[in-house]
């Protein structure tokens, strides 16, 4: 009886041993790295999220997903004007911007110092026929005011129903006060190349790639081939006010110029770990002989800006136009 109760205090002191040794150890790693200061970050998240729960007046604004989701979004949010949450929803949405169509006004949009800031419009879409420009700031849609707004919540105000009216409020460099735009939704196209011929009296191809979207690169791809087959001398690239897209999409598009595993785009990250390349793709080449000229504006952006400045990079392409949108 003796030996097993003395077993047992062995037993327990080494496990309070262990466990001292591993606290110390941890709380050493958690000072280093800073895991103790977001522990009790996370325990004022958690207060301050049941006080609303509890207190706040509208009970139909204190369900705990959407609290959470607004908790996180603030977060990412604070770090640069081009992070954003997705929560499902959301998701969906932009699933619909490159591989559907939506009811909406057709433009294409970003943070900029806080405003809700237009960075190009689709051709023959309620906004392009108004005279929104690149560069514009909405300020305002219908009754709503957006200085608060996040931009989730600025694109659903202006998307809806196609047919249903919505009134945009923007303010515009040089113009004395806010413009107001009153627009009939309709269903935007998604269409990704367009314009695609033969200029007259040239031996010169042009197209346009309005977005970088999952079909972009098939639809790309039938275009050069047309035009090797009609035995083009040259290329143009337009890729003015396309507001980028799909990364891969990008990707893909290069390659038709390049050399296989050529290097696009890099990305670096705090964590080493992270980091990685894009290289170009294995498959049909453009051929090398015809000079390309890439057409760029204010409205040339993100993915759009991926591909210009690659093939400028890499001695393929000329750019001719403005200063893109810097995404």
């Amino acid at each position: 009886m003796k030996t097993s109760r003395h077993l047992s205090f062995v037993f327990v002191l080494v496990l309070l041993v262990n466990l001292g040794i591993g606290f110390r150890v941890y709380s050493k790693e958690a000072a280093t790295d800073g895991s103790d200061q977001v522990l009790e970050q996370i325990d004022l998240l958690m207060e301050v999220l049941q006080l609303i729960r509890k207190n706040y007046v509208d009970a139909d604004k204190v369900k705990a997903d959407d609290l959470m989701h607004g908790a996180i979004s603030g977060m990412v949010m604070s770090l640069d004007p081009y992070s954003n949450f997705l929560p499902p929803e959301d998701m969906q949405s932009l699933k619909e911007e490159t591989e559907g169509e939506f009811g909406g006004i057709g433009i294409s949009v970003s943070m900029e110092n806080g405003f809700l800031t237009v960075i190009s419009t689709i051709d023959g879409t309620p906004a392009h026929q108004a005279g929104i420009l690149t560069g514009d700031r909405i300020v305002a849609v219908d009754n709503t005011r957006l200085e608060n707004s996040s931009l989730d919540e600025s694109v659903k105000l202006l998307r809806g129903p196609t047919g249903s009216k919505v009134v945009v409020y923007v303010i515009r460099e040089g113009a004395e006060q806010e413009l107001r735009f009153e627009l009939t939704r309709a269903l935007i196209p998604l269409e990704s190349v367009s314009g695609v011929k033969v200029i007259p009296d040239t031996n010169i191809g042009y197209m346009r790639i309005i977005q970088f979207m999952e079909p972009t690169a098939e639809a790309v791809e039938k275009a050069l081939r047309e035009f090797e087959a009609k035995k083009v001398s040259a290329l143009v690239i337009d890729l003015r006010g396309n507001p980028g897209g799909l990364l891969s999409s990008a990707v893909e598009v290069c390659s038709f110029f390049l050399p296989p595993d050529q290097v696009i785009v890099s990305v670096e990250g705090r964590n080493k770990t992270a980091d990685y390349q894009e290289k170009t793709r294995r498959g049909y080449k453009f051929p090398r002989k015809c000079p390309i000229i890439v057409l760029i504006n204010g409205g040339s952006a993100s993915a759009a800006e991926i591909t210009a400045g690659c093939l400028r990079d890499l001695n393929r392409a000329v750019l001719l136009g403005e200063k893109t949108f810097g995404k």
